[in-house]
């Protein structure tokens, strides 16, 4: 019987043990939670104290139309350590297309967007942490060029990637929070 009983609570601290119990705790989250919906986590450590820090994303908004053509607004927070997080940094303007978000060298956040409709550009954007604040420090726009080949065996339809032309290659310093994407995409869809 006493068996168990060890058994019976061995299991309960395990059972009680899971991922929900370790939840990040965020000093503040200045966006309306009962409006936008956070829809992913990246870890990151921009000032490489080799302590966690958190993007939240928030892609997901419950509303016809979103406020200020913001698309997806970011929340950075750097880590002060047992998983607490105090909020740094409000990014509502980088990100208005669909995207992918990639973190280099732990330390650098890279944001690739692809164009809609005729707008067959990807841009990429690089941030990085310096003198206590995150700035889009490279822009980059290029053109995808694809040609249509016929699969001899299946007979599909398949796209291929011919090349790149780079459009843009700019480096730059700008405030994450100062930084507009629209100005460069505007530059494309004008044309």
């Amino acid at each position: 019987m006493k068996n168990r009983i060890y058994l019976l609570i061995v299991l309960l601290q395990i059972s009680c043990n899971n991922k929900g119990q370790h939840q990040f705790i965020f000093d503040k989250i200045p966006l309306d939670t009962t409006k936008w919906c956070a829809t992913d986590t990246i870890l990151i450590d921009f000032n490489k104290d080799k302590i966690n820090d958190v993007i939240l994303v928030f892609d997901k908004y419950r509303g016809m139309v979103r406020p200020d053509n913001i698309q997806t607004p970011l929340i950075f927070y750097i880590g002060k350590g047992n998983k607490n997080f105090e909020f740094f940094k409000t990014a509502y303007k980088i990100i208005f297309l669909p995207y992918e978000l990639e973190v280099k060298d732990s330390s650098i956040l890279i944001v690739r967007q692809k164009g809609i409709k005729r707008d067959i550009n990807i841009y990429t954007n690089i941030y990085k942490y310096e003198d206590h604040n995150i700035f889009l420090i490279k822009e980059v726009a290029v053109e995808k060029i694809t040609k249509s080949v016929i699969d001899e065996v299946t007979g599909d339809v398949i796209t291929v990637s011919v090349k790149l032309d780079t459009l843009v290659n700019n480096v730059v310093h700008i405030p994450l929070d100062q930084y507009d994407f629209r100005g460069l995409y505007q530059k494309f869809i004008d044309e």
